[in-house]
């Protein structure tokens, strides 16, 4: 689906965004992407709670709150310092909240009604934190061995908010970003890390998103763990930009990589 058409289904009906009426600044579409030939069974905020069996036994669910410093561990252990994105995806009363939105109804209008007013239901919602998530997969005990954050991409978002304040919003709903995926040393090579993946791509395959994306450094060698998630691996230096027909720029720093793949 095009981005431009992705952005008139998700604010259809706004006010605000009928009275800013903006032509996106790109008119290209996303690349073709294979569909799947059976749908994953769906998500609801319940279900979503429930979780899922992960491969240690345990299970894959959201994380709580008092399982934050683990997760910090975790990421640290591949040098991700992430602690103000793990606040927003699971230290805050309103996490996930929007997904539970998008999750709950047949389009995002109400989602994208609560980004642009900051509100939901009445009381405030912080964006960046209501489309976040922090998955975590636990062994039998409850103990967390893995995790996965996915946050929207600020700077990228940022960019385009300084051109068109409304279409920066609306692309909280079209794309989001694996900021981190970390798997404790003594449990690699069991699947759980390509377990949280599948899981975060269903959630927010199933919240209405377009596009999944990240970035590795290149002496971490992971193109063949992310090609096996279906993910697409870029050449080192290869923006996401003009593959994607973005508004805005997302170009990588020093020896990064960038993956991505379309969602729905």
């Amino acid at each position: 689906m095009c981005f431009q058409k992705s952005l008139r289904q998700s604010t259809s009906g706004n006010a605000d965004f009928q009275k800013y009426n903006p032509d996106p600044p790109y008119s290209g579409c996303v690349a073709k992407h294979k569909k799947r030939t059976a749908p994953a069974p769906s998500i609801t905020p319940a279900k979503l709670a429930q979780g899922w069996s992960a491969p240690a036994g345990g299970r894959i669910r959201p994380a709580h709150p008092d399982d934050l410093g683990r997760a910090a561990e975790l990421l640290s252990d591949v040098g991700t310092d992430i602690t103000e994105d793990l606040n927003a995806a699971a230290g805050k009363a309103d996490t996930s909240l929007l997904l539970h939105e998008c999750l709950s109804s047949r389009d995002n209008e109400s989602a994208m009604r609560a980004v642009i007013s900051g509100t939901l239901g009445g009381r405030e919602v912080d964006p960046l934190a209501g489309l976040s998530a922090l998955l975590v997969a636990t062994d039998r005990t409850g103990q967390v061995l893995g995790c996965a954050l996915m946050i929207p991409p600020g700077r990228f978002l940022a960019q385009v908010r300084r051109v068109n304040e409304v279409q920066g919003l609306a692309l909280m709903l079209v794309i989001t970003k694996l900021k981190g995926l970390a798997v404790d040393p003594a449990h690699r090579g069991r699947g759980i890390g390509a377990a949280l993946v599948k899981r975060g791509v269903q959630l927010y395959e199933q919240s209405g998103f377009h596009v999944m994306y990240g970035q590795f450094t290149a002496e971490r060698n992971l193109e063949p763990f992310y090609r096996r998630q279906r993910f697409t691996v870029l050449d080192l230096g290869e923006p996401l930009q003009p593959l994607l027909a973005l508004p805005a720029s997302i170009v990588s720093e020093g020896e990064e990589r960038f993956f991505h793949r379309m969602l729905g």
